[in-house]
């Protein structure tokens, strides 16, 4: 499984090349990552992170997409849908804010219900941005 993720990566990885390029970091009390994800169009925002709980040995990755339904300069606002190497789904909605003149590092804020086998788990995250702003 994880290495059709690599492989579907590697792929779409020529695209990126267009792309708007960025790494992120999430904190959360359920699965905190690191992700490198880039940005198509100023609209579709495609992410590969790495999860982790308390403990190493409980490091998953995920592929996220999602669409920003609401872009300004200033503020972004997402909704997409994640799948994680453990199996489970999610559904990320997201607030990104860029307070500084030059829009390559800001803060966000996720909310995401992952769907386990039994009952789902609502995970909450706030982080930092970073985008490799091309001339």
């Amino acid at each position: 499984m994880l290495r059709n993720l690599f492989i579907g990566l590697l792929l779409a990885s020529g695209q990126f090349a267009w792309a708007q390029p960025g790494i992120t970091f999430h904190q959360s009390g359920v699965y905190s990552s690191v992700g490198i994800n880039a940005e198509f169009k100023q609209r579709v925002l495609a992410e590969a992170r790495i999860l982790t709980d308390r403990f190493l040995a409980d490091t998953h990755a995920e592929l996220v997409v999602s669409y920003q339904f609401l872009n300004k300069d200033d503020v972004e606002a997402y909704a997409g849908v994640g799948f994680i190497t453990s199996g489970n789904l999610e559904v990320p909605v997201g607030l990104i804010a860029w307070p500084f003149a030059e829009k390559k590092f800001g803060f966000h804020i996720e909310l995401a219900p992952i769907f386990e086998e039994g009952e789902p788990i609502l995970r909450s995250s706030w982080g930092i941005r970073y985008r490799f702003l091309k001339n």
